[in-house]
């Protein structure tokens, strides 16, 4: 049974045109992503990892990756999903024992309210098309997180939330002050004030990370400021630690046939990622997927904030 569903919703009018990438064995469909970042030691053959940089509670984005996987399964033998935000194995089979019409609307509904991600929707879709009675999930999708750390990033987020007005008020007020002051641009201040506050709304990349890290010193020491830098300080190694832990679980875990190992991360992840794979020589690519509207960070950020006190991280495993 082959149902397209929410997807034909999700990405009506996308032509599946594929643009060769670094070799014969990879292409991407060219309306759903683009390459943003690679390191192939031999084009011939299928990188080791490809990474899907997640948009958070993006409806559009959510049917790329979904897009983007089917194409995977269908063309690069991905069976194994690997997703940030997930603690073992997703168990999917209550989609298995809806009536179609129902699926198809809940699907819709849970994609566009930003609760059911692409990973998720695509497993599901691959289930629909390759149908069996007790089901079978061809295309499984495997979380990667660990309870503790994942708990702790959360609580950082939280303690960061809370110091974060009065600090980018503080920053705001500091700015107006250096520009006032009519000191050459750019200088070092200057820089360090900005990349403090992208900091603070956790917006920083990692080389922009390590620059202000390298020039901390530079700001004032605000007893309004520095424990708001802190926070963010600490919930930026913490993602990092999560980054490592994604690497390590999914190299650790088989791909499943002869396919790359896909990870489907947030955007911080999905570059210190790939720096860490291109230092270790590994091959990868970083998939992008291409949007026409812009995220609500507002919304992504509440749902963080709400997970601190519905998670019970004592029953996760």
């Amino acid at each position: 049974m082959h149902k397209r569903g929410v997807l034909s919703f999700l990405l009506a009018g996308f032509s599946f045109l594929s643009v060769g990438y670094a070799g014969p064995l990879l292409d991407v469909p060219a309306d759903l992503a683009s390459i943003s970042d690679s390191y192939f030691i031999d084009t011939t053959e299928l990188p080791d990892f490809i990474l899907i940089q997640d948009v958070h509670r993006h409806a559009e984005v959510q049917g790329k990756i979904s897009g983007l996987i089917l194409y995977g399964y269908d063309h690069w033998g991905a069976r194994r999903i690997f997703m940030e935000g997930a603690f073992s194995k997703v168990d999917l089979t209550v989609f298995h024992r809806l009536p179609d019409a129902t699926r198809k609307n809940l699907l819709h509904r849970l994609v566009m309210e930003g609760n059911l991600s692409g990973p998720e929707l695509a497993a599901v879709l691959v289930m629909e098309r390759e149908w069996r009675d007790p089901p079978v999930w061809p295309l499984q999708v495997l979380g990667m997180e660990d309870a503790h750390l994942y708990a702790q990033n959360l609580h950082a987020f939280r303690d960061l939330s809370r110091l974060r007005p009065n600090a980018i008020r503080e920053l705001e007020s500091l700015q107006r002050l250096n520009r006032e002051m009519n000191l050459p641009e750019p200088n070092i201040l200057s820089n360090e004030l900005d990349r403090a506050k992208a900091l603070l709304e956790v917006r920083l990349t990692p080389e922009d990370y390590a620059l202000y890290l390298d020039a901390k010193q530079a700001l004032p020491d605000s007893p309004v400021l520095k424990p708001a830098l802190i926070s963010a300080e600490k919930f930026y190694n913490l993602v990092n630690q999560r980054s490592m832990l994604f690497l390590e679980e999914s190299g650790r875990k088989l791909p499943a046939g002869n396919g790359p190992r896909v990870l489907v991360v947030g955007g911080f992840h999905t570059a210190y990622m790939a720096n860490q794979l291109r230092q270790k020589g590994i091959s990868f690519i970083v998939l992008a997927p291409t949007i026409t509207q812009a995220g609500d960070q507002k919304a992504y950020e509440k749902q963080l904030l709400d997970s601190v006190d519905t998670l019970d991280f004592s029953r996760l495993p």
